[in-house]
């Protein structure tokens, strides 16, 4: 299997986070593929491919994991049917029986042998088809797909899964009308994006952090003096040790520790300093977990973005620098609660990016490129592959350099969200 500069092979890893009904950020479901080139070198046997793009990007996907958060990950058949399950960790995997898996003998002696073990089991799907008895017996966690049941049968199938005891995740939570409603019906776990929905409050004051992120983005959206950046957060004392601990962290592997905060700027160079600035000043202005999530999410597609410039073809390159702030940009309104043309008209930009933002261009067209790799951003993070299979094609941007780029991007975000998060 290829490996990209980090040491991972290519594989897509979508996250899809799961919040409890406080909005704390409880865990997330971890959905992978292979890129096509690695896929078609063991097309022999699906379940034992499978197993090797569940252990690759489950070893990835921990990079970005926090204390005390769970991992759902989709088991199919034949992968519960052999030992090589246990090898996930079972104070944070939990397996997640996929609705195509049939209850046979074999099935569920392992899911006992699971249990035993100290495995927290999750049924997916589940909309009150019959013939999953045996399943919803040995079942810890029950995910309801609540845009499959009719909003009418929903109290019904709700009260008849709390007699069994299990804990009841709500999954497809489109909107925040959709949260409330199956928090009042019981659920206690939630899963879908209507976490990336903005809640527009009118007459709502954005907080000191948002004033500041707001009022310094014309400024970092463009090429900037190494100097005249390094003078700017040296300004500021705790973004000057937020810098410093950031370029003096083991991932760069530096030699001597840097002091100065110009100095550190000569060394970043100017677009990664201004690019990590960006970056610290989201997740400043992010609150609670779900700004957390929001963050996290905005920040791996900007990094996305950039990099995925620097191997475009050129009729679809542009400006990393244009697509890592666009990319950053996305995720504003929900973060804000504000809506996107609010955001887009305090900001100097080109006209193709402020459409893609606001969904006002049609992707097939070729005066709206920025809205096609805006598009493919969040269709792998949704995991929907179908759709990134199409608009890849259109990009000429291979899988397997799409899967090489997401992968780096996640280490990316995680690395400087955790280092500006822990002195």
């Amino acid at each position: 299997m290829q490996e990209t500069e980090s040491g991972y092979s290519p594989i897509f890893i979508a996250r899809q986070p799961v919040f409890d009904g406080r909005m704390n950020l409880w865990g997330h479901e971890l959905l992978f593929r292979d890129s096509e080139e690695a896929r078609h070198a063991r097309i022999d046997d699906p379940d034992r491919a499978t197993a090797s793009v569940i252990a690759d990007g489950f070893a990835l996907a921990q990079e970005a994991m926090l204390p005390g958060q769970y991992m759902l990950v989709n088991m199919p058949q034949g992968l519960l049917e052999e030992e090589y399950v246990t090898a996930l960790p079972a104070e944070i995997c939990i397996p997640e029986i996929l609705e195509t898996v049939h209850p046979t003998p074999e099935v569920l002696e392992r899911l006992q042998l699971l249990k035993a073990r100290g495995y927290t089991l999750a049924l997916d799907d589940f909309v009150g088809q019959p013939g999953n008895e045996a399943l919803l017996e040995l079942a810890d966690i029950i995910k309801v797909d609540v845009l499959a049941v009719p909003p009418d049968d929903l109290p019904a199938l709700v009260a008849s899964l709390h007699r069994r005891g299990a804990q009841l995740l709500a999954e497809k939570v489109e909107d925040n009308a959709m949260f409330h409603r199956c928090l009042d019906l019981g659920f206690t776990l939630f899963q879908g994006f209507f976490f990336a929905r903005p809640e527009v409050v009118p007459g709502r004051k954005p907080s000191v952090a948002q004033s500041t992120l707001v009022r310094l983005l014309p400024q970092l959206s463009g090429p900037a003096e190494p100097r005249k950046l390094g003078r700017t957060i040296g300004t500021d004392p705790g973004l000057s040790y937020r810098l410093l601990r950031h370029i003096n962290s083991a991932w760069y592997g530096l030699t001597r520790t840097v002091s100065s905060v110009e100095h550190a700027v000569l060394l970043l160079g100017e677009r990664p300093t201004r690019t990590w600035l960006l970056a610290v000043l989201l997740s400043d202005a992010a609150k609670g977990a779900k700004g957390h999530e929001l963050t996290f999410v905005a920040v791996r597609r900007a990094r996305f973005l950039e990099l995925a410039q620097s191997e475009a073809p050129a009729a679809t390159r542009r400006q990393p620098d244009a697509m890592f702030l666009m990319g950053l940009l996305s995720g504003l309104d929900a973060l804000l609660g504000m809506s996107m043309s609010e955001v887009v008209e305090r900001l100097p930009l080109d006209d193709d990016i402020a459409s893609a933002l606001c969904g006002t261009c049609e992707i097939r067209s070729d005066d709206c490129i920025p809205a096609r790799w805006l598009h493919l951003a969040t269709a792998l993070e949704k995991a929907d592959w179908t759709m990134a299979d199409s608009i890849l094609a259109s990009l000429g941007l291979s899988q397997g350099q799409a899967a090489r780029f997401h992968a780096q991007s996640l280490l990316w975000a995680a690395r400087v969200l955790r280092n500006d998060e822990n002195p």
